[in-house]
């Protein structure tokens, strides 16, 4: 593939009162593979790691321009939703489908140890997250009514479910989608966040021991809901406890109402969830994955589009996301690097890596 870039001149203002010129760069890179990759871990500029379906597995260690890709599965066929690693050589992937399975490597993806499975019907894991290297925590689909919820406190090694009185009650055709890894999300030591679609599109906050907070949710004002493909689908989590969730009708994907909100401070449980006051320009249509850039400026994609937000204060709080530049390319996920430099989207066949230059 010839590389070409995408770029556009954009302009970021600061709390300080200061203007700097500031270009993003849409940048394709090189793959040999098919796969439709949802799952992305970006631990710096330079160390990528990144799933998806075909049982594929791949690392670059030199901000995309050579992969790695892995083998040591006992099938080809396995479906990788999400991924985590902790370095060049620890990382695991988590299988979607019927029997649930997480994977782990600790040799740089030269060899592969299953680290947990679980047959029971009905099985299918949608997403993890970690809190630091020990504490993480994989979502799953209902089992008899209950959202399926393991945890880990060795990094992976080994995972015990969540006791049955503390996963979450499904309400009926409600779902977790393995999207792209991004429906679950730790806030403490003590307590998880999740999103669901289908009929109905909820946060739902869940305490991971007893004696931590009850277990509590709030409608999403402003996500579509009402069908079995429509609802929230992703979700970042501000530093001030605000959340930016994106989601939408997955079969009619560009229906561009119901696919963007803001939440305010979900955690403090108003009876009624405020959403942003006005969104200008919402995205083309169905959005799998949103990330944060900064804390005012994030992307957010879906399969017909990318689209690079502003989030504009007023007085009060927030008072619209401002749309500052589409780009007609769609991936499934996105992830940025903690630098804040550069930040990588995948989708159907193809990865991108994304640049910010200050002028």
């Amino acid at each position: 593939m010839i590389a070409h870039l995408i770029q556009i001149t954009i302009l970021l203002f600061y709390c300080i009162g200061l203007t700097q010129a500031q270009t993003i760069q849409l940048m394709p890179l090189s793959t040999e593979k098919t796969a439709s990759f949802r799952g992305l871990h970006v631990l710096n500029d330079e160390l990528v790691w990144i799933c998806g379906n075909q049982s594929t597995v791949g690392k670059s260690t030199n901000g995309g321009i050579t992969w790695q890709w892995m083998k040591g599965f006992p099938i080809d066929t396995m479906d990788f939703r999400d991924i985590h690693a902790w370095d060049e050589n620890n990382a695991l992937v988590m299988k979607a489908g019927w029997p649930a399975e997480i994977w782990k490597t600790t040799d740089g993806g030269m060899s592969w140890k299953k680290v947990l499975e679980d047959n029971r019907k009905g099985m299918f894991l949608d997403a993890i997250d970690f809190l630091n290297p020990q504490l993480g925590a994989v979502l799953g689909d209902p089992i008899d009514g209950h959202y399926y919820i393991s945890i880990t406190t060795d990094g992976g090694n080994t995972w015990k479910e969540l006791n049955k009185a503390l996963q979450p009650l499904a309400d009926t055709m409600e779902y977790a989608f393995a999207a792209s890894g991004s429906c679950l999300q730790w806030v403490d030591q003590f307590t998880l966040m999740m999103i669901t679609g289908g009929l109905k599109s909820r946060i739902i906050f869940i305490p991971t021991s007893h004696g931590s907070e009850i277990q509590t949710s709030i409608d999403i004002a402003g996500i579509a809901e009402g069908k079995s493909g429509t609802g929230a689908y992703s979700m970042t989590l501000r530093k001030n406890g605000d959340v930016l969730v994106c989601g939408g009708d997955y079969e009619k994907p560009d229906e561009r109402i119901g696919c963007l909100t803001y939440v305010i401070k979900p955690h403090l449980l108003w009876p009624e969830p405020i959403k942003v006051e006005k969104i200008i320009d919402p995205p083309g249509g169905y959005r799998s994955c949103i990330k944060l850039w900064t804390d005012n400026y994030f992307l957010v994609t879906g399969i017909n589009g990318t689209e690079w937000y502003e989030i504009r204060k007023s007085k009060n709080g927030p008072s619209h996301l401002k749309q500052i530049y589409q780009w007609k390319v769609g991936f499934h996920v996105i992830d940025i690097s903690p630098t804040g430099n550069v930040g990588y989207l995948a989708g159907k066949g193809q990865i991108f890596k994304a640049i910010i230059k200050t002028k």
